[in-house]
């Protein structure tokens, strides 16, 4: 029976692990973003679910064989000892609400930040402080946060990669994009 499965692949080599299993004829959803890197650099693919991809596939049927030793494959996700069944359903509403976001170039701040975010800046001259994110800048890499500084809220501008979030909580998934 046809289902959706969760391929878990070694660091940088989803997009590889996509191409072998659609030569094998497999319908694969590997979600990806546009990203704007910034200073002219150009924009990078990055994957929407790092290091995992979807596949739809009979684990019974010839094609399923040696799945787990295809180059850049780790592993299939398995719970309890058996492969994980990921509903489609829930493949489907992915596809439908990430499918605005297959063309459009996206901020690498809109991906890592959401305003009034708390967040650490890690490097430059305000280095150790915690901020509150506020927007990011239009053309550029660099973002507004708001320090507290001698008990009065000021606006700086920081570098976005100087900054990392406060809490382990990640911010909604492009929510404002």
């Amino acid at each position: 029976m046809l289902r959706w499965h969760l391929i878990y692949t070694k660091p940088h080599k989803e997009a590889l692990v996509s191409q072998q299993l659609e030569e094998r004829g497999l319908e694969v959803f590997f979600p990806v973003l546009y990203v704007d890197r910034g200073y002219n650099r150009g924009v990078r693919t990055e994957p929407f679910f790092p290091h995992y991809l979807f596949v739809r596939v009979d684990l019974q049927s010839e094609q399923a064989t040696g799945l787990r030793w295809l180059v850049g494959v780790r592993s299939l996700v398995h719970f309890d000892g058996q492969p994980a069944v990921v509903p489609d359903v829930l493949v489907a509403a992915l596809q439908e609400r990430l499918s605005p976001y297959t063309e459009k170039v996206v901020p690498k701040h809109k991906i890592r930040f959401t305003p009034g975010q708390k967040v650490l800046i890690r490097r430059g001259p305000f280095q150790g402080f915690e901020a509150i994110f506020q927007k990011g800048l239009r053309g550029s890499q660099r973002v507004q946060v708001l320090l507290n500084l001698l008990g009065q809220w000021t606006r700086a501008q920081v570098h976005v990669d100087a900054l990392e979030p406060v809490s382990g909580k990640a911010p909604p998934a492009l929510a404002a994009v």
